[in-house]
């Protein structure tokens, strides 16, 4: 049997992460042949957003190094499906759409597949300026990459794992979902694109259209200069895009530029294995043990002086700091 992880990370989602994962049909998709894991990367909440995502059955990852990149990051290097699915935790993306997604993946051989929110859009779901400023990042990177992607700034993606390891992402923010789609083209894997209904986001949204905008933007001519002399994909395949209507050690670098991979050590999250050699947290234990969350078992770790700055920044997190 196939499996699909479902990665969702999250930040103060309390309002829609429930909704967001009641939608997943894993029973449809357990009838279609595919295993499901859920994933939520928690960003750092204050509220109950973890708590409601293990009462729906998520396993959550705590991922205490701010940015939209860094959380996916950590998803992906700890998925275990043989496909990845993403979303957002704002109930925003129709995750009911996934058989018939995964379906034309199978039925066509693809390898990527993203989805295109501006087909269907109104202004009551997305502000007219936010509208304008994905129209304006699609054309420009078009313009630079020659892609053909009608929304480059969605947030849905269906892509097959192994292609993860090929792809040279080193956003860390928001960027991400544009460099994630650049690379499966330039790189030349088999990728397509569907119309979705987008809905309207629960809670607040935490996107700021300018200064974000701006972000994404650095990004992709940064990302157009780093690219100039890429011959082709590394896997040596034919750029093929169809368009319709529609257990080890963690690596940090901080720094933008790099493409961060965040294993896990422990399966009480990425918490843990930044924490690795406090042996008095890190024993193994069984699974019915492992009710208690990261935050609470390493509340009483005090930094010492000289701690690497992401360790700081895990026991500061933890202790509520």
């Amino acid at each position: 049997m196939k499996k699909i992880t479902v990665v969702i990370p999250a930040l103060n989602e309390e309002q829609g992460i429930g909704l967001a994962l009641k939608e997943i049909p894993v029973s449809k998709l357990m009838n279609m042949g595919y295993e499901t894991e859920v994933m939520v990367i928690d960003n750092g909440s204050k509220d109950n957003t973890r708590h409601i995502a293990r009462q729906h059955g998520a396993t959550v990852l705590i991922q205490p190094i701010r940015g939209y990149g860094n959380a996916y990051k950590a998803g992906f290097a700890n998925a275990s499906g043989d496909i990845i699915v993403t979303g957002d935790a704002d109930n925003t993306y129709p995750f009911a759409d996934l058989p018939e997604i995964l379906e034309k993946m199978e039925k066509e051989d693809l390898d990527f597949i993203s989805t295109n929110r501006l087909k269907h859009v109104s202004s009551e779901v997305m502000t007219p300026s936010h509208i304008f400023g994905n129209r304006l990042l699609t054309t420009i990177t078009k313009i630079l990459f020659n892609l053909p992607f009608v929304d480059s700034q969605s947030g849905m993606w269906i892509f097959r794992r192994e292609i993860w390891d090929e792809l040279d992402v080193k956003s860390s923010g928001m960027a991400f979902s544009q460099e994630l789609k650049i690379e499966a083209y330039i790189r030349g894997f088999k990728c397509a694109e569907v119309p979705i209904t987008y809905r309207i986001r629960a809670g607040v949204a935490k996107l700021n259209t300018l200064k974000d905008g701006i972000k994404v933007m650095f990004r992709i001519f940064h990302k157009r200069l780093s690219t100039l002399f890429l011959k082709n994909t590394s896997m040596g395949k034919e750029r093929v895009s169809i368009f319709g209507d529609t257990g080890s050690e963690p690596l940090f670098h901080a720094h933008a530029d790099e493409k961060n991979v965040f294993p896990l050590n422990s399966s009480e999250g990425f918490a843990a294995s930044i924490l690795k050699g406090e042996g008095s947290v890190q024993g193994q234990r069984c699974m019915s043990d492992r009710k208690v969350s990261s935050e609470k078992l390493f509340s009483k770790i005090a930094p010492k002086d000289g701690e690497p700055k992401e360790k700081q920044a895990v026991l500061e997190y933890l202790n509520g700091e």
